[in-house]
């Protein structure tokens, strides 16, 4: 068994020329920076909160209708810490998915849908955070 040359080997990929089959790298760079203004947007939210909130906050509203389940309140802290650590899950799993899947030919046809969907959940569970830090003021 012999060793390929190290132009060819799959080690030297870095330093090999990008072809189009590739997938456009520049991709990939969007959602990183995406992902991090993410996180760095949950985690202004997050401490802005901490210092307007109580040391409880309101998580779940019954509204009088129907069966009561699960807790009511939850500690500032937790919330507020995971809020910033599930965008941040999010950006990179985001990252990683765009990553992995931009050599495939079947990718190339919704590449457009998946950073919709990627920006949508980010602003979503953006939206759900400063939901919560506005219904508990």
């Amino acid at each position: 068994m012999t060793r390929p040359p190290i132009r060819e080997s799959h080690n030297a990929s870095s330093t090999r020329q990008r072809s189009p089959e590739d997938g456009n790298p520049g991709d990939s760079r969007f959602l990183a920076i995406v992902g991090f203004a993410a996180v760095l947007l949950s985690t202004v939210v997050s401490s802005a909160a901490y210092g307007l909130l109580p040391n409880q906050i309101r998580i779940h509203w019954t509204l009088g209708t129907g069966p009561y389940y699960g807790p009511e309140f939850a500690p500032t802290i937790v919330v507020f810490t995971a809020f910033p650590l599930l965008v941040a899950v999010t950006a990179l799993g985001g990252y990683w998915g765009g990553v992995r899947l931009r050599h495939s030919e079947a990718f190339a046809a919704v590449r457009s849908y998946y950073f919709v969907a990627v920006f949508g959940t980010f602003l979503s569970l953006l939206g759900a955070q400063i939901a919560l830090v506005i219904a508990n003021v």
